[in-house]
């Protein structure tokens, strides 16, 4: 049994903090990690060689196949696996991430297995596997999933400790995990994922500090027009080859008895622009959710098609003042499993350039052809890597006659530190406020009078973490300037970034300002996802039998809560 709190870690254990000395170990180097869910403070970052074991003894073994448990966490696959991943696991049994698939498996005699499919890395899933000495119930999301009838058998016996790791290639971020020795119900999982999600208004607090802010999705530039096509009548637009259709809106292959394969077959879209006053199109994208291989081209001749992949831009700058059209296909190879589209989604721009709070205020973004806006608006403070601008050559907020900036604040993610890049430059008269990148995978600041990495005070260098999520705050002598992130002022430094938020403000924000903004950011104090019958000793009676025996139920918070 344990309570285990990743902010107690001392050598190579995880203290367990219940009282019932049953320390966690880790393997490798899981590192802490911006939380994914509301009120976290220290979820865990794992490597393809990271690992971390719980000793529990009592769940999923041989002799105990009518005992249930339950399995909980939340998690942040930052790519698909390719073998896999264990969750939290014994051996076989257990939650595990394969590919794009999430995946809860009890192992006995016989396998059973359940799943939800599609997920997309860098999204966050609150995941829960149950066995109620019956069925088995995978949920995501506060929702279930699937479920199965299972069949009293042995369970492998194996000595094996529960684990959460990785594979190779494989990164996960995860949180708050939790084992329980029952099936936790539908209205607990649910009042758990409703904890999680509960993030804070994090663009309130930009306003209150009469601050500028930026968010970075389709919606907030000059959007020309948009098609998201995931319901039946959607799909019934466009036009079937005799092997596909619309079923329980999503667009399917379908099944021939002859040769017991699902056949391949064609969906098109038609799309076209009436004459406009507007001159042209400056950029587009598309993207698509499928479960299952398929081929998407486009065509501006009903000819000739070309392939894309994901956020592809369909045309870069084009003419419609006479008007214009263009066709998009999708071909559905015969499969022995049934191929699923879910869900396309085409956007046309005018522009690129993001509005903020301050409409009259516009963010310049340079080179907007090869910028990647997010489909839709995310929560700020959940560092989901699906959020905000992905740029390589950053974006420039107009200096306002009327405001000195004097802080900038952002949530950044970089890929990798690369010498000799810019990712903040205040482009004022004087003496230019700058944050640039050396040869050693470090930050390097001038002109600053402060500079703070996740609420904490910096000096230069200082050697920043890749791969992650970062809150930036930057303070310098006030001044009406133009501020770009993620470049210089001429373009020529520009860095890889994924930038979900950013606020400019006219005060010169303090120590004390900058770990309260990010206390609000990651949650204070630690969420507790906690029931009044976890990590307790006490009797349970089996209706069935009328046989007591004594258990242990048990909850590991990595954010340091129970």
């Amino acid at each position: 049994m344990g309570l285990w709190s990743l902010d107690t870690l001392t050598g190579s254990v995880f203290t367990d903090s219940s009282g019932y000395d049953r320390d966690a170990t880790k393997t490798g180097s899981p590192t802490k990690d911006k939380p994914i869910i509301s009120g976290g403070i220290s979820a865990q970052y794992l490597s393809s060689t990271a690992k971390i074991s719980y000793p529990i003894d009592n769940i999923m073994i041989q002799g105990r196949e009518t005992w249930p448990f339950s399995l909980e966490a939340w998690i942040k696959p930052q790519s698909d696996a390719a073998s896999m991943a264990p969750i939290i696991a014994r051996n076989s049994s257990g939650l595990f991430v394969d590919g794009l698939t999430i995946k809860f498996v009890v192992h006995m005699s016989t396998t059973f297995s359940i799943e939800y499919q599609n997920i997309k890395p860098g999204e966050i899933y609150h995941v829960v596997g149950t066995f109620d000495g019956v069925s088995i119930r995978l949920f995501v999301n506060g929702q279930e999933a699937a479920s199965e009838i299972v069949t009293n058998d042995a369970f492998a016996d194996t000595s094996v400790t529960l684990s959460t790791s990785v594979t190779s290639g494989f990164i996960m971020t995860v949180d708050t995990v939790a084992v329980y020795n029952y099936a936790i119900s539908n209205p607990i999982i649910q009042r758990h994922y409703s904890a999680g999600i509960s993030y804070p208004d994090i663009i309130s607090i930009a306003s209150f500090n009469g601050a500028k802010y930026y968010e970075f999705y389709d919606d907030v530039a000059t959007v020309y027009s948009k098609y998201e096509i995931d319901s039946d009548d959607e799909w019934n637009s466009g036009l079937f080859s005799e092997n596909v259709a619309s079923v329980n809106n999503s667009l399917v292959n379908l099944f021939d008895e002859t040769t017991s394969q699902f056949e391949n077959g064609t969906w098109s879209y038609s799309i076209s622009f009436e004459p406009t006053d507007d001159t042209s199109i400056n950029g587009s994208k598309i993207n698509w959710d499928v479960i299952g291989d398929v081929t998407v081209e486009y065509s501006l001749d009903g000819t000739s098609f070309t392939a894309l992949s994901q956020n592809d831009s369909i045309i870069d700058i084009q003419d419609i003042s006479a008007g214009f059209s263009l066709e998009v296909r999708v071909t559905f190879a015969e499969s022995s499993e049934q191929i699923q589209m879910n869900r396309i989604y085409i956007i046309f721009y005018l522009s690129k350039d993001i509005k903020g709070s301050d409409e009259s205020v516009i963010g310049s973004v340079s080179s907007p052809l090869s910028v990647t806006l997010s489909d839709s608006q995310y929560i700020a403070s959940e560092f989901n890597n699906n959020d905000g601008i992905s740029t390589t050559a950053g974006i420039t907020i107009p200096h306002d006659d009327a405001i000195n900036y004097s802080s900038v604040e952002m949530a950044v993610f970089i890929p990798a530190i690369t010498a000799s890049k810019t990712l903040l430059y205040v482009n004022s008269a004087s003496s230019q406020p700058v944050i640039t990148t050396n040869g050693s995978g470090q930050l390097v600041f001038s002109n600053m009078t402060a500079v703070y990495v996740d609420g904490s005070a910096i000096t230069s260098p200082y050697t920043i973490e890749a791969g992650k999520w970062h809150h930036i705050v930057a303070v310098f002598a006030g001044s009406v300037s133009d501020v770009t992130v993620g470049n210089n002022a001429s373009g020529s430094a520009g860095i890889q970034i994924l930038l979900s938020y950013l606020a400019l403000y006219q005060d010169s924000l303090s120590s004390t300002d900058v770990l309260l903004i990010y206390d609000a950011w990651v949650g204070m104090p630690a969420v507790q996802i906690q029931e009044s019958n976890v990590s307790n000793i006490s009797e349970y009676e089996y209706a069935s039998t009328g046989q007591a025996f004594r258990g242990y139920s048990y909850n590991w918070s990595i954010t340091g809560a129970g």
